[in-house]
């Protein structure tokens, strides 16, 4: 369910990206931005950068039941958040394209704060819903998610995606 939240998401922002560029090209990935040895991840340059940050429970499951405690045969019942970081990985020279590319993050999640099956036949069948939020993090917060990453700040953006569906169907 993460992975499927996360690929639809890349899906449909490279769709609205090549419609505002009027071309076909990749403009965001779901990547890592750093590979286990602390190198840079060439592949990613000139892109929106999804990168999964942290996963939570939902904080009213937090006292649910285990799943498969109860008596009936349903499906689980999923309810997360995903912290997410949208990283516009540009040279220097390109920053000013970076910071469109950020203001597109922002307009495209601006105009489609919630996903559903109903609008949007791509999400998996095991996701009820999408609803995302910005997340406003203060110096301090994006230094030390920079820090973490063990990359140079890039502009960026997170989000909160808070994921309902069920487990039915997950492999």
């Amino acid at each position: 369910m993460i992975l499927a939240s996360l690929a639809f998401l890349e899906t449909e922002m490279n769709g609205y990206f090549q419609r505002v560029y009027n071309n076909n090209e990749v403009h965001v990935m779901l990547s890592a931005i750093i590979n286990p040895d602390g190198s840079l991840l060439l592949n990613i340059e000139n892109k929106i950068i999804i990168t999964l940050l942290n996963i939570e429970d939902a904080i009213h499951k937090k006292n649910a039941l285990p799943p498969n405690m109860g008596v009936t045969n349903t499906p689980s019942p999923v309810d997360i958040n995903l912290y997410v970081l949208f990283s516009a990985f540009f040279s220097a020279d390109n920053y000013k394209e970076s910071l469109q590319k950020i203001y597109l993050v922002h307009s495209f999640f601006g105009e489609r704060p919630v996903f559903t099956t109903v609008h949007s036949p791509g999400l998996d069948k095991s996701i009820e819903k999408i609803s995302i939020e910005i997340v406003n993090l203060d110096a301090e917060k994006l230094n030390h998610t920079w820090a973490a990453l063990g990359a140079k700040y890039m502009p960026s953006v997170v989000y909160k995606m808070h994921i309902t569906g069920n487990t039915a169907g997950i492999v």
